[in-house]
């Protein structure tokens, strides 16, 4: 058990280690994450993308110690990422694997090229691999 403060910590700690950009694209596409956990795989079989998110959202404090908050209108949803009971800033890197994973998760399930109208971080991303990725630019 980590608390949150210990989780992000150690998330910082890895992504100073990683000096591929390509890394977060690959560990949030690695087929395995979506098998493994019911929470994930509950989302995974969701009727539609709104559904799958709102499964995230509902089991994501099962998983690490994020909170996604939803809002949607008609044609846009929203999804935004905060640390659970915490205050912490969230380092870069969590939350660029967390964005990777759910465009993915969404590619996968529904066997649909999507990609996001606008995906922005605190931090700039200044990355190419992230652009191609995502079909937009990270915004700041």
């Amino acid at each position: 058990m980590m608390t949150a403060e210990n989780y992000f910590a150690f998330m910082e700690a890895v992504s100073k280690q990683i000096c591929d950009p390509m890394m977060p694209i690959r560990m949030g596409t690695a087929e395995e994450l979506k098998t493994f956990s019911p929470p994930i795989f509950a989302a995974y079989c969701s009727r539609n993308g709104k559904n799958c998110i709102e499964r995230l959202a509902q089991y994501k404090r099962l998983i690490g110690p994020l909170i996604f908050l939803t809002t949607g209108q008609a044609d846009v949803y929203t999804l935004e990422i905060v640390a659970l009971g915490s205050s912490q800033r969230i380092p870069a890197f969590p939350i660029e694997l967390e964005f990777v994973f759910i465009v993915h998760l969404l590619r996968s399930a529904s066997k649909v090229p999507i990609s996001p109208l606008s995906v922005c971080f605190k931090d700039a991303i200044l990355n190419e691999a992230m652009t191609k990725f995502f079909g937009c630019t990270p915004e700041r």
